[in-house]
């Protein structure tokens, strides 16, 4: 999701392994009549289809991955069970599971499931197992008394008893659903994966904490991602702060891994291996840049950033350092910095200030371009915008870069 970091485009790999369980929704209910479900079953040997979900994938018959779309199904199914539902579920087939032999691969297994009683919720109420005349009712089949036994012991196991009395996951309540309620099952299993994903933390954001050398707390990362930059309205300071993030910039030890022919080391000349975080942080050359850029902002804009990467590169700031009316200024600057540095990605020379002024005047063209057709024009948005752009312009007008005229700044450029 955008709140996550993301670009909030549906992630079609989560949606298709949703749809994949999805199909499993009806057999796990028992109310499956489907011809590709009975073709499928003939894999099994002998054992039900729901038997072989609830199973672990060494307890299943060694044909199962004969039938390549069974095997595909199944596999996606182990692969997010974890998070949809434990090893043993309310809702889970108790026949032909090793966790309890007395039906395990026998007949007295086939007599269980013609009746259609064969979850473990059918068995007990609160945690208890029923007395034997309530179960037969309920199950409408006759027990012998030490089958009856049998399940009562069942029921008592230690991890059976946790099964029944922890609160229900969300997938288990769509499974006692009635099949006619259960519609839109392939939306709710998505939002389920992509929720027990989002508690992952992304692979960028462990390579920004360990080169930054700073434990960020998920408040920080939700700090991040909703700095200037990435909530912009300009696009051009939006896709650069997304690139940046992302990692998506090639660096030269990037390029040997792909082709031994290039040379890995930093295109500045300091003969280090040049991976993301040197090209953009450790190079000598970009420390100079950027002490350059910070005296710059402290000029314009009358605020001390951080030399720090998390406050420079992921614009990681707090309220005192730098006031909330000036962050958007201040992000604007950093974003044209960062454009100009990539500008010269490959050069061995470092950007100019004067790079960077023009990178600023042009930034400026773009975003006034996009205000004026882009953002619903009234007064209460130009003097934010005014406010925010005035002393940049104000700044680079006494550095040769803009027409030297300050009495009206705001009649001039606005």
């Amino acid at each position: 999701s955008k709140e996550n970091g993301g670009l909030a485009y549906p992630d079609i790999a989560q949606y298709y392994y949703a749809s994949q369980i999805a199909t499993l929704v009806n057999i796990m209910q028992g109310h499956s009549e489907s011809h590709w479900e009975i073709i499928e079953t003939s894999y099994l040997q002998e054992i039900s289809y729901i038997d072989a979900i609830w199973q672990k994938g060494k307890d299943r018959p060694s044909t199962w991955k004969d039938n390549p779309y069974l095997k595909n199904t199944l596999q996606i199914w182990d692969k997010f069970r974890t998070f949809l539902a434990p090893n043993i579920s309310p809702t889970s087939s108790f026949l032909n599971q090793t966790w309890f032999p007395p039906l395990n691969r026998n007949k007295r297994a086939d007599k269980w499931r013609n009746s259609g009683a064969y979850h473990l919720y059918n068995l007990a109420v609160k945690g208890h197992p029923l007395e034997k005349k309530a179960m037969e009712e309920k199950l409408n089949l006759p027990l012998l008394w030490f089958e009856y036994f049998q399940i009562a012991h069942l029921v008592q196991d230690k991890n059976v008893q946790e099964a029944l009395t922890r609160p229900e996951t969300p997938f288990e309540s769509l499974l006692k659903r009635n099949p006619k309620t259960s519609k839109g099952a392939t939306s709710i299993i998505y939002k389920l994966i992509l929720k027990a994903l989002s508690t992952k933390p992304n692979i960028y954001q462990k390579l920004w904490e360990t080169e930054c050398n700073n434990r960020l707390l998920p408040t920080s990362w939700i700090k991040i991602w909703s700095s200037p930059s990435l909530k912009s309205s300009f696009l051009s300071q939006y896709y650069q702060a997304v690139k940046l993030m992302m990692r998506w910039y090639i660096t030269p030890s990037r390029l040997h891994k792909i082709d031994q022919h290039y040379d890995p080391h930093c295109w500045k000349g300091c003969e280090e291996i040049a991976n993301f975080f040197h090209v953009w942080w450790q190079c000598p050359q970009v420390q100079k840049y950027w002490a350059m850029v910070i005296t710059e902002i402290k000029e314009i804009l009358n605020i001390k950033i951080p030399l720090l990467p998390e406050c420079i590169l992921l614009e990681y700031w707090n309220s005192r350092s730098i006031p909330p009316p000036k962050q958007p200024a201040c992000s604007i600057l950093l974003s044209t910095a960062k454009t100009t540095w990539a500008s010269f990605w490959k050069k061995k020379k470092v950007p100019t200030l004067h790079s960077w002024y023009g990178k600023i005047w042009n930034q400026y063209l773009i975003c006034k371009m996009e205000f004026i057709c882009v953002t619903d024009y009234n007064l209460k948005s130009f003097e934010k915008f005014v406010n925010m752009w005035f002393p940049i312009l104000s700044y680079l007008s006494t550095k040769d870069i803009l027409p030297k005229n300050t009495k009206d700044m705001r009649s001039t450029y606005f």
